[in-house]
Formats: structure tokens, sequence, C-alpha cells
């Protein structure tokens, strides 16, 4: 069947995520030896029915690709409600770097990183690695909880780098570019392959200048509501702009001579990014808007 919106069999359910999969649901006889998947198995042969269902890829695909959910410990009802919620985990990357999935409604992400790579978790969040990893996020109201895996089971030292200001051991945050950078080094040995887990602190940056303004009489000032930008004497044509870590923009106001206010209300706590144009200079604030 090309229309299937979910699957349920003993407590577990199924869901493609891509519409008009050719997918074959089956319950039929099967026989088959462990030893046929591990060597120390069994070679007596076992007859049973055994549920199958999977996903046809058609001859020979090129650049194609699929994407599907298993919900465990659930009913019937549980499965169809669950696909109606607006709050089940959505596919966030499904390419040939990187896969991942994030539960919006627990603020939980988890990536596999084929690649280094930068991936856009959020609006407002972006997660990238230096190296293959396996990677669990998890972001509350005050703080990030990572969890990081080398799935090839070797020591080595990785970084991952976060759009959110961190503070913590193991964690540096460039105010620059506006993220976070932690360490993680995976063991050897027995603990090969073991996650590590980090958990930070969320950082109330508040506003700084970068680079300090020289000969400036214009003042950019936090208010309860956002910004409040007063312009010099000299200003002329001033330009502002608040931008989002991952570079998006989110509101642009010309200044001619009068002060203005620019209302952060609507904005989702964290930090965010001025650029304030003058004349022929240029600085960028950071600004850290709390919940």
């Amino acid at each position: 069947m090309s229309n299937l919106l979910w699957a349920h069999h003993d407590s577990i359910g199924y869901i493609p995520l891509t519409s008009g999969a050719s997918i074959t649901v089956r319950n039929d006889t099967q026989s088959g030896a462990w030893s046929s998947i591990n060597a120390t198995g069994s070679t007596t042969p076992v007859t049973d029915t055994v549920f199958s269902i999977w996903i046809d890829h058609g001859v020979a695909p090129t650049n194609a690709s699929y994407a599907y959910a298993v919900v465990p410990g659930v009913n019937v009802t549980g499965i169809d409600a669950y696909v109606k919620s607006a709050k089940r985990c959505r596919l966030v990357t499904n390419t040939t770097t990187c896969q991942s999935v994030r539960d919006d409604s627990l603020g939980v992400c988890g990536l596999v990183f084929y690649a280094p790579d930068t991936v856009g978790i959020t609006d407002s969040v972006t997660v990238s690695t230096d190296r293959a990893c396996m990677a669990m996020i998890r972001e509350t109201a005050d703080s990030v909880v990572i969890a990081v895996a080398n799935p090839l089971n070797t020591a080595c030292t990785l970084h991952v780098a976060l759009s959110i200001a961190m503070l913590g051991t193991g964690v540096t945050w460039d105010a620059q570019s506006g993220r976070s950078t932690a360490t993680f080094i995976q063991p050897g040995g027995l603990d090969a392959g073991r996650s590590v887990v980090k958990r930070f602190a969320r950082a109330n940056v508040g506003v700084k200048r970068n680079p300090p303004a020289r000969g400036r009489r214009s003042m950019l000032r936090p208010t309860q509501s956002g910004l409040r930008f007063v312009p010099g004497a000299d200003a002329r044509d001033a330009l502002l702009r608040v931008y989002s870590p991952s570079g998006r923009v989110l509101a642009s106001r010309q200044v001619n001579g009068d002060p203005i206010s620019i209302d952060l209300r609507t904005i989702s706590a964290g930090v965010v990014f001025v650029e304030m144009r003058e004349s022929d200079s240029k600085e960028t604030m950071e600004f850290s808007r709390m919940r």
C-alpha cells in the first residue's frame, strides 16, 4: 500500500514519515536458525508466524530517501492519537552527512553525523561537529545537556558547537561567531563507544560591545521590552539589524535622527545579535533575551 498512516503490532507502532512510500505488511510462517545471524546460535531450525513490515525501495534507487518512526509501548488508540498530534517527533535532516529528528515538546534532538556538518535544529539553534559521531541534545530553560558517542568504538577527541551561550567545564563561548564549542574526549578500551554526557548552564551574556565604540555618541540600551537606540549628533542614516545566531534577520530598522525602540518580547529566549551601522563604521553587540 502507498497511503499507510500507521501500522500496529504487539504494542509497537510503525509510522512512515515520507508520503507515497510503497509499504508491505505481512504476517506469515517463516523458518530459520539463530546460527544464521549469530555464529554461537543454535543450528536447529525454528518455525513460527512472523510479522514483517518494509518499504519497497524499487530497483537501483539513486539519491532516494525514506524515513519512518517506531513507537514502542503503545496501543492502537495511542498510535492513532500520536500520528495526529502536533507534538510528535519531526524529521530535521535526512542527508548523506547527517540524519536527525527532534521532539519539540521535550526539547530533545538526536543526531547521527556521518561527516563534519552544521544542522539547524530550530529557527535559532544550529549544531556543528568536527567529525563523525552520534549526539543527543536536550534544551531546557536554564541548561543544555549533550551526550556524544563515537560509533567507531575508538578513542578520540571531538567538538560540538551550538549557537547557544553556555557555561561549564569543557565549553568556550565565542561572542564574535555567537557559538559555544564543547570538547568531548571519547574513551577507548572496554569503554569504547560509550556516551560522554555533559551538562552546561545557559549563559546570560547581557549586552557587550564588540569592538568597543570609540568617539561615538549614539547609545543602545536594554529595556524591559527590548532595546532602545538613541542616535548621537553625528549619526547619519544609522541602520539597526537584529538577527539570530544562525544568521536569520529578526528585525531591521532605519534611523534618521530620532530615538527608536525595538520590541523583542516576541522573540524566543536566548542570545540575539544586534548590528549597528553608522556612517562608515559598524558594531556588533550580543543581547540575551531571557524567558
